[in-house]
């Protein structure tokens, strides 16, 4: 609780100290781009120029290699100079990527540029190539210049100036290209649509700011509408002397690049200033929280001892009530005995205010959930009552119809009809098996039990008989022995819905075989299906052998219900069950039937009433299934299985 109290002052203390932090960055971030722009604008300018210089000289004396020579050689002198002026490492320190990768790329035209100058002196280099060359220079050294804005304002004011360099860029490439076209004395076909791209740039930028105005804009457009008006390929008539031409071209880039010193420095100089006063009101305004949260903390720390005896009391009595008095109650009320929540949880009284307002909430929110767990096991006691009320009515319904069906097959003499009635009396014991599911998972037991021994086999073939493929099923000899009455029923239902798992993804077949083992005996169903993961695998093991509360199985949305009856029916006898990889790559389910389950061979006057005799009409010929054809036809167009071979 102190340390709740005390969270104010130490939050402002902290947001002090962060705003402190914060607006010096900023300050620091405002003012390092900024003074970075502004003591590098001008060598940038003044580089740039250097290189439309270059390139204009340069093109015009590959158009009249007679002229210009001269100028062409100082001119290269003066951008050297300009280059080693250039502060690439201030442009290097932008924390833009962009920007870094530029300055790297500039030192490698740069150093390019020798090479290319002594290209263009052989004559073994374009004008189209030399003008790329140029141009690849003057784009990167802009995107050097631009670098990253610290905020929005001065990516503004920077932008506006940028593009006015962008315009003065634009116009010099037209220029180059028309000054080189009046000295070979027309444009090509390709520098043609280079002139017309360059001059639509220039003035989408130039004509909005007004900055073509004035003779010199007015000296280069008339030229530059003569080129156009001429087109590829014609000799233009100029409609000034070249001399004015070239003097206004170089006039209006020199009144461009004055106009971008001057909007470039307009706003470094005004991000430096926002920095300045940013700096200075993150100092005060931090060392004001400061003060304001250390009063606050001490005003907190007195609170705090004050609320904390208070909470430490509710505190102990709600652990005594979670940790010990609840589950009690939860306990005794899933054993189903009446309580009275209000008076079994209480709390003391804790006064009106907010504490004493949890106290009471605490102790409403216990007894709901009292009330609700009592709710909850008469829901749940009513449910499994009506859910096993209707397995045992339709399990009676089923036994009722295997009577019926049984006296119509011994009184049938027609073979159609008797077949028939196979179909039907194993679709019948089929859906007795799906009834006594429902009596498993309410925890009740079917009804069908036996009071004597019955043989394995017979319990075996019984099983087989009970699921939907049983003509893949295979049985081979199993041990002469008997079971105890009290398993019968529980071992054919286990195994018939093993067997029918097994058979359901088994296109080849099922075998099942028994072996004796030191423990008692061992069926053995082995399938020759697409098998399961390790993971899997493992995952039904651990339900085989520890079957949850069905509640539990119902939520998880486990869809094999079947493997879950499995489990239970083996943990009410102690038989184990366990899935393992077959060597066929499908599945052997292995049961483990305990001695404890055997017995001995009954006398003859002790036979179960409860367990008919084999009807000779129905069981295979042989321990291996298919039956004979006589009992398994194949099956025809919208037509049944035959009868299953055996049945108990």
């Amino acid at each position: 609780m102190r340390t709740l109290a005390l969270v104010p002052g130490i939050a402002l203390l902290l947001a002090g100290l962060a705003l402190t932090g914060q607006l010096v960055a900023q300050s620091g971030e405002t003012r390092g781009p900024a003074g970075r722009f502004a003591a590098t604008i001008t060598p940038v300018a003044t580089f740039l120029t250097a290189v439309r210089e270059e390139r204009l000289l340069t093109l015009r004396a590959l158009a009249r290699p007679a002229e210009n020579r001269a100028a062409l050689t100082e001119q290269r002198t003066r951008l050297d100079l300009a280059f080693r002026e250039l502060p690439a490492d201030t442009l290097a320190e932008d924390p833009a990527t962009a920007t870094r990768t530029a300055v790297g790329k500039l030192r490698v035209l740069l150093d390019q540029l020798p090479a290319q100058r002594q290209a263009i002196d052989t004559a073994q280099q374009s004008a189209a190539q030399a003008y790329a060359f140029y141009n690849q220079i003057a784009d990167t050294a802009l995107t050097a210049q631009r670098g990253e804005p610290p905020d929005a304002r001065f990516a503004l004011s920077q932008s506006a100036a940028l593009g006015i360099f962008f315009g003065a860029e634009h116009f010099a490439r037209a220029d180059a290209l028309a000054a080189a076209a009046v000295g070979r004395g027309s444009l090509g076909g390709e520098d043609f649509r280079m002139f017309a791209g360059e001059t639509g740039a220039y003035h989408a930028i130039l004509d909005r700011g007004g900055l073509l105005v004035g003779d010199d804009g007015r000296r280069v457009v008339a030229v530059e509408n003569a080129l156009t008006s001429a087109g590829p390929g014609v000799t233009p008539k100029l409609p000034v002397p070249e001399t004015e031409w070239r003097e206004a071209a170089a006039g209006l880039l020199d009144r461009l690049t004055g106009k971008y010193l001057q909007q470039g420095g307009m706003a470094a100089s005004s991000a430096l200033d926002r920095g300045g006063n940013t700096l200075t009101g993150g100092l005060l305004g931090g060392a004001a929280l400061v003060v304001f949260g250390l009063a606050v903390c001490l005003a907190g720390n007195r609170l705090a001892n004050r609320l904390a005896a208070r909470l430490s009391g509710l505190r102990d009595e709600t652990l005594q009530v979670a940790d010990r008095q609840l589950p009690e109650l939860l306990g005794r009320v899933r054993t189903g005995e009446e309580l009275d929540s209000g008076a079994e949880v209480y709390f003391a009284d804790h006064g009106e205010d907010e504490i004493g307002q949890v106290a009471d909430g605490f102790s409403e929110a216990q007894q709901s959930v009292i009330a609700a767990a009592v709710q909850e096991a008469k829901i749940r006691k009513g449910a499994t009552a009506v859910f096993l009320s209707l397995a045992h009515r339709s399990q009676l319904l089923v036994h009722r119809q295997l009577k019926v069906l049984d006296q119509a097959e011994r009184n049938q003499q027609d073979p159609g009809q008797l077949e028939l009635l196979f179909q039907l009396d194993h679709l019948t014991t089929r859906s007795r098996r799906n009834a006594e599911n429902l009596m498993v998972l309410g925890g009740s037991r079917p009804a069908r039990q036996w009071r004597n021994p019955v043989r394995l086999d017979d319990a075996v073939r019984s099983a087989i008989a009970e699921t939907e493929d049983y003509a893949k099923v295979g049985l081979t000899a199993v041990p002469d022995v008997y079971l105890d009455g009290s398993v019968v029923a529980d071992l054919v239902h286990l195994l018939a819905e093993l067997i029918d798992n097994a058979s359901s993804f088994s296109e080849a077949g099922v075998e099942v075989r028994g072996n004796p083992v030191g423990r008692g005996l061992v069926l053995e169903i082995e399938d020759q299906g697409c098998g399961l993961d390790d993971d899997r695998r493992a995952e039904l093991n651990a339900l085989l052998h520890s079957p949850p509360d069905f509640s539990r199985m119902a939520l998880s949305g486990e869809p094999r219900l079947g493997l879950f009856v499995v489990g239970t029916l083996a943990a009410r006898h102690r038989i184990g069950v366990t899935l393992q990889e077959s060597g066929y790559g499908g599945v052997r389910a292995i049961v483990l039937i305990r001695s404890e389950l055997l017995s001995a061979e009954p006398v003859p006057d002790q036979a179960d009433g409860d367990v008919p005799s084999p009807r000779p009409r129905r069981v295979a010929t042989t321990l291996h299934m298919p039956p004979p054809k006589r009992v398994t036809p194949v099956r025809e167009e919208g037509g049944w299985p035959a009868k299953a071979p055996y049945s108990l």
